[in-house]
């Protein structure tokens, strides 16, 4: 190849990069011809090992990072993605070996943190402590705001070895760094542990497993154990029954499809005839909820969000705030409406350029533009005559239920397994909710790593929600184990700020 060849190569992936979040099918689908026509096209293959990521194709990811090492077996970022890859798999003896490769190719500190993650669910904690002993080091060296995410895995690791007096230290000096950059230290640590998660947190972001998890519990429990789903076919498996089922009248007169792993209203379309519903697999089929909440005459969706501190005993909040994501234009049923996604799909990333779609320019402005804050969007309910509390009450009850759904999964039960108590972190999760006329919502998705930045109204909800979580997992809680249980209890409550506890029993 030409260098003049190569400069437009380059150009190019340039040019699928920076439009892969608004069209990531679409990024793919040139990555892989890219890679067809140059098998030996490392940037390429790169490029598209990260977009599985982002659709959760992990065995695609990881052929993709194990391609690029059979051209090149020293480059670090193939070595981080397959390792990576392997993780989010589940293979855990896998992912750490994967990992150790990795840091044997570059010792940086996010491969060592990984690595000393999968030690410590293994069981492996004097190597665990090695690990994160090495990754703080390199931190302190090269990246100070990782220093956190070391540090609260030394902490995790010292009391699960029973090392109260020596965790403490580590408390302390996490909390005082805490107190010097309180937004750059919790959104460093809660950014790295929230992807470090039990894997099968995954099915929860995917819609089609979310809808199998709820069909699954309404099956044992009853429709009435969570109505608050909208009907939802899986294709092509539920082909036949939506369209038996649609065509004796279920589910209304609209219909949205949804690819069952992409974000952001991607690929979403509005569909009036069942007969047009084409089956086509990767998608979800679902009840268009065609009689929303309207603010100042436009859909609008709640991003709430859901942090679970224990599984053994179960403890799990609620975000007393969030965020409220409104469409550029206004509802209205009127000729052509369906093809006009600004009208239907809420979520702003997919909007960019509208001309109707405005963003605020400071965090203080949360109630102008079309990304509010869930405080101010009560206040405007209570301002038109709503019950602000009552809608409250609702969120909670429907974050209770979903709870219900995950343990009956079978989730918690496999997470628990882990030989070691503190092996995985809290787990916080983004909602997202539609408010419909009446005021009942319904779940529309789940979040499995809710995005940190975007708009300042955004960042303004982010850093107390990052802060408030902060505060609730690190303390120092002294040399004796049997107090901690009561202790860490009792300082999460007090620490818990808009967080609200949910009745799970």
């Amino acid at each position: 190849m030409s260098q003049l060849d190569e400069k437009d190569q380059r150009a190019r992936l340039k040019a699928i990069e920076a439009g892969m979040e608004a069209d990531l099918p679409a990024a793919e689908a040139a990555l892989q011809a890219m890679v067809a026509a140059r098998p030996d096209d490392v940037e390429a293959r790169l490029l598209l090992a990260r977009i599985c990521f982002r659709r959760s194709g992990f065995e695609d990811m990881q052929q993709q990072a194990e391609a690029v090492l059979a051209l090149d077996p020293e480059r670090p970022e193939a070595c981080s993605l397959r390792a990576l890859s392997i993780f989010y798999q589940g293979d855990l003896e896998a992912a750490a070996e994967a990992f150790r490769r990795q840091v044997e190719v570059r010792p940086d500190q996010g491969g060592l943190s990984r690595l000393a993650c999968c030690l410590h669910r293994l069981g492996r904690l004097e190597e665990a402590l090695k690990r994160h002993s090495q990754a703080l080091a390199v931190a302190h060296k090269v990246q100070p705001r990782w220093v956190a995410v070391s540090r609260f895995g030394l902490i995790s690791v010292l009391r699960d070895l029973g090392r109260g007096k020596e965790a403490d230290v580590q408390a302390g000096e996490l909390l005082a760094a805490y107190g010097f950059a309180p937004l750059g230290i919790s959104s460093t640590l809660l950014g790295f542990y929230n992807r470090m998660d039990f894997h099968e947190w995954d099915r929860y972001r995917k819609k089609e497993e979310l809808c199998d998890s709820i069909r699954a519990y309404r099956e044992a429990h009853g429709d009435a154990a969570f109505p608050e789903h909208p009907r939802t076919y899986v294709l092509p498996r539920d082909y036949e029954t939506f369209q038996r089922e649609a065509a004796a009248g279920a589910g209304g007169t609209l219909w949205i499809m949804k690819p069952t792993a992409l974000y952001g209203g991607q690929g979403m379309r509005i569909v009036e005839d069942p007969a047009a519903v084409p089956c086509e697999a990767g998608y979800v089929v679902q009840e268009y909820l065609a009689d929303p909440h309207l603010v100042k005459g436009r859909k609008a969706h709640l991003r709430l969000y859901m942090l679970i501190t224990s599984i053994r005993p179960m403890r799990a909040y609620l975000w007393n705030d969030g965020l409220v994501r409104i469409a550029p234009e206004a509802y209205r049923p009127e000729a052509g409406w369906l093809e006009r996604q600004a009208m239907h799909i809420t979520n702003t990333a997919l909007h960019k350029g509208h001309p109707d779609l405005e963003l605020a320019d400071h965090a203080s402005k949360e109630d102008e533009g079309n990304v509010w804050t869930q405080r101010a969007f009560m206040r405007h309910v209570e301002s038109e005559g709503g019950d602000a509390e009552a809608i409250r009450a609702r969120l909670r009850d429907l974050a209770a239920r979903l709870i219900k759904v995950i343990e009956h999964s079978g989730l918690f039960a496999r997470q628990a397994e882990a030989p070691m108590p503190r092996a995985y972190p809290p787990k916080f999760i983004g909602m997202d909710v539609m408010l419909d006329a009446d005021m009942k919502p319904w779940l529309l998705e789940c979040q499995r790593m809710p995005g940190q930045t975007g708009t300042p109204v955004v960042e303004g909800v982010n850093g107390r929600l990052f802060s408030t979580m902060f505060e609730m997992m690190v303390h120092r809680l002294g040399d004796d184990p049997a107090s901690w249980p009561e202790r860490e209890i009792a300082l999460e409550m007090e620490k818990r700020g808009d967080f609200q506890p949910l009745d799970v029993s």
